[in-house]
């Protein structure tokens, strides 16, 4: 019997990820300093978990490996490691002679680079920074059925732009390399070989300490869950143009089914793209980049990890618990800023706690699994002041910072959609990545036949894409009609 795979549309899944919409360009300008409008000082601030966190301390790899696992040879093959949670111990050297897996860490704490990141993040996101982080020289491709040299190998399709190229054309979103620097750069800095082969380099004006526990005697006991091994994390995949760009299609292009069908280099133009005549090359500015990615929150359910073996593609972690004292925080940290604007301070708070106390951040791994999120919570803000007279300084606290920070970041797309998708309250339930099923019990199954590539491959079908990914307004509806919304695929006995 011919295998059939359909839409089980009593299982509506949110993709782990989505999209903050880009501006219509990337707003760039050389920095100024105005005496009359310039502050130095810190926000004292403190995290609470939401769900459980991880941060590898890189410095031992085998630690959460037993005895036993060490001495498998297929340990030794494929390079079975095990993190413990960060902290500034360094068991590099570590010889555990104890029953078991080693204790916890006594005082864990949080990298204030880990921090830094993810207010860079929101940042450039929310008030229209360049995209710094990614790799403008990647090479775009995607994963095909056509086998090569071996059946069991399948080819890539290598596509003519790269990300830097999309970036470039959809608005200059490319990192910044000279004078001219966007909003975020010119608050957390930069380093960028322009393309004339000059190095241009901004200072940062903030620092981020790391966020060490509030009250170690007491915090520490019960803080971490017991190890478990997560499943293998892919890496970001912008070859799938269903979800990563906007369909390259005009009102007059409707497809009778599906959503078309695209590559970064060109499009059919018609249902019938057996015909090499249907095909039409892309512009430059073709197609449209969705935005920024962004990871929505989500509950993690540790016991669907408990069981699983390592592997050279999963690791065993000691993640920290969210169970907390009721709401209070765990660790404390501060961000330290030196000569910011108005605005700029403005923004970098909004970064730190959105505006908006139900929302919150995404740190450390495993972030698409529901791991990471924690609510930042500023307490206090402390200005430098300086006595033009005698030219002392001293710190002082500012007692009215609704007052202080009464004046508006302003509205955007970009800014609402943040906030959405960093809203925790109002999360979205179903989140998960894509995925096929068995179908009934008896139904024949073959060997990674459910992963999640297996659902982009029968998303394809006739020459089209069945679906693409929902924009993030719409994937967070309830309601969302079925023929936006994603399903898992089951397969069946036709």
């Amino acid at each position: 019997m011919a295998e059939k795979f359909a839409e089980n549309y009593k299982k509506r899944f949110v993709n782990p990820y989505n999209f903050i919409p880009l501006m219509e360009a990337c707003s760039r300008s050389a920095p100024t300093a105005e005496f009359e409008d310039c502050y130095t000082g810190y926000f004292d601030c403190t995290i609470k978990l939401l769900t459980p966190l991880f941060i590898p301390n890189t410095s031992s790899s085998s630690r959460l490996l037993s005895e036993e696992e060490k001495r498998n040879e297929k340990c030794k093959g494929e390079k079975w490691k095990g993190y413990d949670f960060y902290s500034y111990d360094d068991w590099s050297s570590e010889e555990w002679e104890g029953k078991g897996l080693p204790l916890p860490p006594q005082n864990p704490a949080i990298p204030g680079s880990e921090i830094r990141g993810a207010l860079r993040n929101v940042f450039e996101a929310a008030f229209n920074g360049c995209m710094s982080s990614v790799s403008v020289d990647r090479v775009l491709s995607e994963r095909t059925n056509k086998s090569k040299k071996h059946p069991a190998c399948l080819g890539r399709e290598v596509f003519t732009k790269t990300i830097g190229d999309l970036l470039k054309e959809n608005g200059g979103y490319d990192p910044c390399a000279d004078e001219k620097l966007c909003p975020a750069c010119q608050v957390f800095g930069m380093v960028r070989k322009s393309g004339k082969g000059k190095t241009y380099a901004r200072g940062s004006k903030i620092r981020v300490t790391d966020a060490v526990l509030i009250d170690p005697a007491r915090d520490g006991q019960g803080l971490f869950e017991e190890p478990v091994v997560l499943p293998e994390l892919g890496e970001p995949k912008p070859g799938t143009v269903e979800f990563y760009t906007e369909p390259p299609y005009g009102q007059s292009e409707k497809w009778k089914k599906g959503q078309g069908f695209w590559t970064y280099d060109y499009k059919y133009k018609a249902q019938n793209n057996k015909n090499p005549n249907n095909i039409r090359i892309l512009s430059a500015r073709e197609p449209k980049l969705r935005g920024r990615k962004y990871y929505w929150h989500s509950q993690v359910d540790l016991e669907q990890y408990r069981g699983n073996q390592l592997s050279a593609m999963k690791q065993r972690i000691r993640p920290m618990s969210a169970r907390g004292r009721d709401e209070e925080p765990l660790f404390h940290f501060r961000v330290y800023f030196e000569r910011l604007n108005r605005t700029q301070l403005n923004h970098l708070k909004w970064a730190i706690d959105f505006g908006n106390p139900a929302c919150a951040h995404k740190i450390g791994r495993a972030k698409p699994l529901g791991f990471g999120s924690v609510r930042m919570n500023i307490d206090n803000l402390y200005l430098r002041e300086i006595d033009k007279d005698t030219g002392i300084w001293e710190m002082k606290r500012e007692t009215n910072m609704e007052n202080f920070f009464s004046h508006p970041v302003g509205t955007s797309e970009a800014l609402r959609i943040v906030q959405k998708m960093a809203n925790w309250e109002e999360r979205p339930r179903n989140v998960q990545y894509p995925s096929v099923e068995r179908g009934a019990p008896g139904t024949p199954s073959k060997i990674n036949e459910t992963a999640s590539h297996q659902w982009f491959k029968n998303n394809k079908k006739g020459g089209y894409f069945m679906k693409v990914l929902p924009k993030a307004d719409e994937d967070a509806r309830k309601n969302l009609e079925s023929e936006k919304a994603l399903y898992t695929y089951t397969k069946n006995k036709n």
